[in-house]
């Protein structure tokens, strides 16, 4: 059975829908696409897109969707994580779109995860925010939360440092 079903006929959210594997939010200013790969069990944004461009934002290398630690230990959304359910999202200024749950396998079997996707009418904006849920009885430490990590079709963000009052000059990487 697919992960995922595609909403019925007459439902009233605009800003996503569902085909097979594949969430597709789109409010007209934006569009992305998250695939959540039923046999893998991973999530990951394959394309964004801008309007009516046809640039993809994303790069076709794989994308971790979101990562961070627990108890020092890396995970992203290509760990294994199960597809439990999808609702409906609002928020008070007009926001709409959906909360993708989801429930981790082996070591992560007692961690819930809630990524909910909000657009906005006629705006190129994306809100996206992780919501976790311990299940089990044991603490943990979570760490190093990254909501958004996406690797991009232009490559490396770099700027310039300037240092001793602005008398030297160099190249650095921005770490986002």
């Amino acid at each position: 059975s697919p992960i995922l079903m595609p909403l019925g006929p007459g439902c009233s959210q605009t800003n996503y829908t569902w085909q097979m594997d594949e969430l597709i939010l789109d409010n007209g200013a934006i569009k992305r696409t998250i695939e959540l790969d039923k046999e893998d069990q991973t999530i990951e944004t394959k394309s964004i897109f801008h309007g009516n461009n046809e640039l993809n934002f994303i790069s076709p290398e794989v994308s971790r969707e979101f990562s961070f630690e627990i108890d020092e230990i890396p995970y992203s959304g290509q760990d294994k994580w199960e597809y439990v359910a999808h609702e409906e999202a609002s928020d008070d200024t007009e926001g709409k779109g959906v909360t993708v749950k989801l429930r981790g396998t082996g070591k992560l079997s007692k961690l819930e995860i809630d990524i909910t996707y909000i657009l906005y009418p006629n705006l190129p904006v994306i809100r996206k925010y992780l919501t976790f849920r311990n299940v089990g009885d044991t603490d943990f430490k979570l760490e190093s939360l990254d909501i958004e990590n996406l690797i991009v079709s232009w490559g490396d963000t770099h700027s310039w440092v300037f240092s001793n009052y602005a008398r030297q000059k160099h190249l650095g990487h921005i770490y986002w």
